[in-house]
């Protein structure tokens, strides 16, 4: 189900905006907020995916009513519907965190389904981004550990640039230097390999490049 807060003290404006919206979304639910305490408990109960707000009401105005839902709900979406607005002021929304700004106009209601449909969708994207980008931080994480307790060099080798990344432990295990970089070339890398196993460690590299082979 979509939860709703619209903040709007028309009573005439939220009912267009209602039946317009549930023409686009069955499973629908809207909490319509028209004065100071609505707003505040509207915020308190929070479970809404999306604001829609007015700019001009009788106690505030949008860029107030969006000040206060970021500082409570920093990623839920906000769009101005309005028609007392400006640019100078849709502006100001979009510099704030506004999701979009749709002008309040009778041929422009089918907009405000659009925005709404948009915003949660990039609100959804940003979401799922963040999610993967803790899931990698995790992985980095975990892998971190296991390299440090298993007394472990990982080594990540670009063959196509010749670049050469290391774990951050090499400087413990293998002797170098924390101020050294741990970006490197492959070069440096072979030099790090006792004399007597670098013509071995070279051919089982080679070997696994041209027939495919893990290497070990």
């Amino acid at each position: 189900m979509l939860h709703i807060l619209l903040v709007d003290d028309n009573p005439n404006d939220r009912l267009i905006v209602m039946q317009e919206l549930r023409r686009s979304f069955a499973d629908l639910e809207v909490v319509c907020v028209f004065d100071a305490d609505s707003l505040q408990q509207a915020l308190t109960t929070g479970g809404f995916d999306i604001v829609i707000t007015d700019y001009q009401l009788r106690w505030t105005n949008g860029l107030q009513v969006l000040a206060a839902v970021k500082a409570i709900y920093p990623d839920c979406p906000v769009i101005m519907f309005t028609d007392s607005g400006s640019e100078e002021i849709a502006v100001q929304g979009m510099k704030a965190g506004l999701s979009d700004y749709v002008l309040k106009k009778r041929n422009h209601i089918h907009r405000l389904t659009i925005a709404v449909r948009e915003s949660l969708e990039k609100q959804r994207l940003r979401q799922e981004y963040a999610n993967a980008i803790e899931k990698v931080r995790v992985s980095e994480e975990n892998l971190r550990f296991a390299l440090e307790a298993g007394n472990i060099i990982a080594f990540n080798w670009n063959i196509q640039t010749g670049e050469v990344r290391r774990s951050l432990n090499a400087d413990q295990i293998i002797g170098l230097k924390p101020e050294e970089s741990y970006t490197t070339s492959f070069q440096a890398t072979l030099n790090l390999v006792h004399p007597e196993d670098r013509d071995r460690f070279q051919e089982n590299i080679r070997t696994a490049l041209e027939q495919g082979t893990p290497y070990e």
